[in-house]
């Protein structure tokens, strides 16, 4: 089943948000080219009471950004390898620069033999690079530094 364009999400209800996790309603960004990765995502962000936009590549991102007047994201969520030559760092330049800001974002990849912390020319303190499987405390931690 494909995912539908620029799907937006929001809490979902009376879910507990986790203690000391003070992230309701922040807008976050999650680019991945996987539907099962991006609906995980989905369902602990909406736990947590975020507001989340899940894409599936660049091109649909700035698409949905320009069209839906979107806010600027709180944070940016993004897989490394996307389809095509696009990589996660690729989107994060590209929001980015749309919105002029230096967004905070998180890098995942399942490659550990790609040295994508070498590859990153853009705001080093605002961006860091978390490898798969990635752990919900250590997810949860990446959201605390950068949300709060």
């Amino acid at each position: 089943a494909a995912w539908p364009a620029g799907c937006r999400s929001r809490c979902l209800g009376d879910a507990p948000v986790p203690s000391g996790l003070l992230v309701e309603s922040r807008h976050l960004v999650v680019v991945d080219d996987d539907l099962t990765i991006l609906e995980a995502m989905r369902d602990i962000l909406l736990l947590w009471c975020c507001e989340v936009l899940l894409v599936a590549s660049q091109q649909e991102l700035l698409e949905v950004l320009a069209r839906d007047n979107y806010p600027t994201p709180d944070l940016l969520i993004v897989d490394y390898r996307l389809s095509g030559d696009t990589t996660g760092i690729d989107v994060i330049k590209a929001v980015r620069t749309f919105f002029n800001v230096s967004i905070p974002a998180v890098i995942i990849s399942g490659d550990t033999t790609l040295g994508i912390e070498s590859k990153i020319d853009i705001d080093i303190d605002k961006t860091r690079v978390f490898y798969k499987p990635l752990s919900g405390n250590l997810f949860k931690a990446a959201l605390l530094e950068f949300l709060q």
